[in-house]
């Protein structure tokens, strides 16, 4: 049996109560945000709320306080408005940058971390145990200016106790942090989210994000471990993906790929990849998968791959392991993905009943195009424990 690495991502974040910590400085930072600003009230959802931004600057955030670091910005990255506290509020960063995270509370307190753990642990954050009402400027900096300008994620959450398992604040936090993500796609006028079974494996909570839009709560409708596949169900209203009715794909075919990978490094507003259909089955002689050229990585997993008309003709699952094939054959291997062929999708609709939409146009479509509808119907999917 061959060994295969399934292309989702993985986070791993605790929280602890950072120090707080007051500046005595009167420097007017009164400028606009470089990410803009949100309002939001106590017990917000759907949450996370979500920035995506650049980490660091060029000023040093000692100069607010000895127990800041890093750099940041001369402007907050973002501005968070908020009302009406009832529950505690985090925020904290996901990067694989050492980031460093700044913020100024309604009541003009400075509130530095660099570090959620003792042992080298690179994430940055922040609970507000007892959130005030008003404006919180927030800078999102870097450890050292060797990775100033890193992609990073700003997290805004919600640790209302209503999403705990036995009453308890501390387990609520632990609860509410995102551990793995992965790729979905819309397959009906009614929210369905067809993903892989590996990516909803193990979360007690699943959040569905579009392209600039807020994350809402999914629902596990399904999962079927042997195809790979699950359904989820969210609160969307976008035009689903259409499946390929006209024909099978065949060797040789042209391929789109368009999902999230690697969350926090590549764009946050998604990454496309093409390439042929390379062969029609997949590892062992797995005819329910096909093999294809186009690059995935981690977090991939889920996305829909498309032909040439802008049509689904499968979902991306795996990629075969290097190491694998460098112990057991001696030889290094290359660009060798997988996804699961339409039909068997298809099938795992069908058994849930699902009204997924099909065409039968067999007109070529530009890759731009094609990625223009894709960043419509395809979030992410980011899993919670």
């Amino acid at each position: 049996m061959f060994s295969i690495c399934r292309p989702t991502g993985s986070i791993t974040l605790l929280i602890i109560q950072p120090l707080l910590v007051v500046a005595a400085i009167g420097q007017d930072y009164q400028l606009q945000s470089l990410y803009g600003s949100v309002e939001l009230n106590g017990n917000f959802g759907p949450e996370p709320y979500v920035v995506s931004l650049t980490a660091g600057g060029f000023n040093d955030a000692g100069a607010i306080s000895t127990e800041c670091v890093g750099y940041i910005s001369e402007a907050p990255s973002f501005e968070l408005e908020f009302s009406n506290p009832l529950a505690p509020i985090g925020m904290f960063v996901i990067s694989n940058a050492d980031t460093t995270i700044v913020i100024n509370d309604p009541a003009g307190q400075w509130h530095c971390n660099d570090d959620f753990l003792e042992d080298g642990d690179t994430s940055s954050g922040y609970n507000f145990e007892y959130p005030l009402s008003g404006i919180y400027d927030i800078w999102v900096g870097t450890y050292s200016t060797d990775e100033n300008l890193s992609p990073a994620e700003l997290y805004l959450i919600d640790l209302d106790p209503r999403w705990e398992s036995d009453s308890t604040i501390e387990n609520s936090s632990d609860s509410l942090l995102p551990i793995s993500f992965g790729t979905g796609f819309v397959v009906s006028s009614s929210g369905h989210i067809l993903t892989n079974s590996h990516v909803v494996e193990n979360c007690s909570q699943l959040n569905f994000q579009l392209r600039g839009e807020i994350a809402v709560q999914s629902i596990l409708i399904d999962a079927n471990q042997g195809a790979d596949l699950a359904l989820l169900q969210a609160d969307v209203d976008v035009e689903p993906a259409n499946f390929n009715s006209s024909q099978s794909v065949r060797l040789g075919d042209e391929v789109v790929v368009y999902g999230f990978p690697l969350l926090g490094d590549l764009s946050s507003q998604g990454n496309l990849t093409n390439g042929i259909v390379s062969a029609l089955s997949g590892l062992n002689d797995d005819l329910g998968r096909m093999q294809m050229t186009a690059q995935i990585q981690p977090g991939n997993s889920g996305g829909p791959v498309m032909n040439r008309s802008g049509q689904v003709v499968g979902v991306v699952v795996e990629t075969a392991n290097d190491e694998y094939f460098r112990e057991q054959r001696g030889a290094s291997i290359q660009n060798l993905n997988f996804a699961i062929r339409d039909s068997i999708a298809r099938t795992f609709l069908d058994t849930n009943n699902i009204d997924y939409h099909l065409s039968d146009s067999s007109a070529l479509v530009s890759v731009a195009d094609i990625a223009d509808s894709a960043q419509n119907f395809t979030g992410i999917i980011l899993c919670y424990q």
